[in-house]
């Protein structure tokens, strides 16, 4: 399985509407075998952490994701190392982003 994580433009969700979003997600994904593991409300997004069968197109995804908003972006989790300093950046700039 491949680990993404897809954002979707939030036009008019709010947090406690996630539980909600992450059980509506995973009824349209379910049937072609795609985990959605959680979901996070930011103001200017909707942020699903989702893992992906080998077989699965990603359009397929994102076109079925696109029916609860438009897709504002998605990456694809790949581990990977690196510097203290690096690491500390990252973070400062995903917690700015609300992400």
């Amino acid at each position: 399985m491949r680990r993404y994580i897809i954002h979707l433009e939030n036009l008019k969700y709010i947090s406690r509407e996630a539980n909600w979003l992450l059980k509506t997600d995973r009824s349209l994904v379910s049937d072609i075998g795609v985990i959605v593991r959680d979901t996070r409300v930011a103001s200017r997004h909707v942020e699903f952490d989702t893992s992906v069968p080998e077989n699965i197109s990603m359009e397929e995804v994102l076109r079925r994701f696109a029916t609860i908003s438009p897709i504002s972006e998605y990456e694809h989790l790949v581990e990977k190392r690196m510097g203290k300093h690096e690491a500390i950046l990252k973070g400062r700039d995903l917690f700015n982003d609300e992400k």
